[in-house]
């Protein structure tokens, strides 16, 4: 059950973005290229006495985490927070760019260019699925997933397609990573503490 918080705007944004911090806590720990979100445009109830209103501006900022703009709704903005390190060499894999490029990237070249043409797709279709190779998800999988003619070997944190071994090995890393984020920001209480404890989680799995 969704627990409700009541104890004025100041709870009210701190629990939003810690929890905010939980869900980009692997990216921020280097552990996975990125993880898309839905931001509000605006957080919160104003005509309430205890309401607030946290603007997706401030969310960006206080997130501090390098990020682009995927698709436009009223409700809000799909977005996608990526480690630019991490997510380059992703998409540079020789298979995963073969891949890409044989899919609607072939100009593609840069970083910016990857995830423009990602934001395209994103407006021009429901839901791309190759995001979940910028979400560092196995080609494999995000392939046999795409495919109607792949039988499915597993169904964990997502769908796995062929040899089962090396996609629980990385769905065990992610799960590992997310339990000790969770510890951390449920016991420390300083924001820039937290920050720094799940930089460390690389370290910890």
């Amino acid at each position: 059950m969704k627990q409700e918080i009541h104890f004025g705007c100041g709870i009210r944004r701190m629990e939003l973005m810690r929890y905010l911090l939980l869900q980009t806590s692997l990216v921020r720990a280097g552990v996975k290229p990125a993880e898309i979100l839905t931001l509000n445009h605006c957080y919160g109830v104003a005509e309430t006495q205890d309401g607030y209103c946290l603007h997706q501006e401030e969310v960006l900022r206080r997130l501090g985490l390098p990020w682009y703009s995927l698709r436009h709704r009223e409700s809000g903005t799909l977005t996608i927070f990526y480690d630019p390190r991490l997510l380059s060499e992703t998409l540079s894999q020789s298979a995963v760019e073969k891949y890409l490029k044989r899919h609607g990237y072939a100009d593609c070249n840069t970083l910016e260019s990857w995830l423009e043409r990602l934001a395209e797709r994103f407006e021009n279709e429901n839901f791309p699925h190759e995001i979940g190779l910028f979400l560092g998800y196995p080609l494999k999988d995000v392939v046999g997933f795409i495919s109607a003619r792949s039988r499915m070997t597993h169904q964990g944190s997502w769908r796995i397609y062929g040899k089962k071994e090396p996609s629980l090995q990385l769905m065990d890393r992610f799960r590992r990573a997310r339990m000790l984020a969770e510890n951390i920001i449920s016991e420390v209480e300083d924001w820039d503490q937290c920050v720094q404890k799940i930089n460390l989680i690389p370290s910890l799995i």
